[in-house]
């Protein structure tokens, strides 16, 4: 097994009038990378409303497709788009289901708050701040019958 980790260096300010092109190379014509992306890149183009901040912020848009990189890395053809939704203050919620199963990674707009993980079956569920050691067992657990 070869170990892959890639870290984005590009600036926020970048970031935003620009999107990095790293999915390309990554995804290799996977439908599943580039759907989550595009959702993501999407919310760029958010407006703020009512004192609420849609737009996401450099930070988690950064955190954000680093992280839906590493996943996708590690389910490799089982990577389904997840959805993706502002959580209202400037930071993103992913969240794969599966079946009766949920796993949600939640990106804070903040750097200073705590990203985390957090999953669901029924009346069982938990979560963790975010590892990538934890983001990775709890995808195990929702492809279970798969990895």
């Amino acid at each position: 097994m070869i170990a892959v980790d890639i870290h984005i260096t590009t600036s926020p300010e970048y970031i935003l009038d620009r999107p990095p092109a790293i999915a390309c190379a990554v995804d290799s014509g996977l439908f599943g990378l580039s759907t989550a992306t595009s959702k993501l890149t999407a919310l760029l183009d958010n407006q703020n409303a009512e004192g609420y901040t849609f737009k996401l912020t450099g930070n988690a848009y950064l955190s954000a497709w680093d992280l839906l990189i590493k996943t996708h890395l590690f389910l490799g053809d089982r990577f389904i788009p997840p959805s993706i939704v502002s959580d209202g203050e400037g930071g993103v919620d992913i969240e794969w289901a599966r079946n009766d199963k949920e796993v949600l990674l939640g990106i804070r707009g903040e750097a200073r708050k705590d990203n985390y993980v957090y999953f669901q079956q029924g009346a069982i569920y938990g979560g963790e701040n975010l590892s990538l050691a934890y983001l990775k067992d709890r995808l195990e657990w929702l492809f279970q019958d798969e990895l």
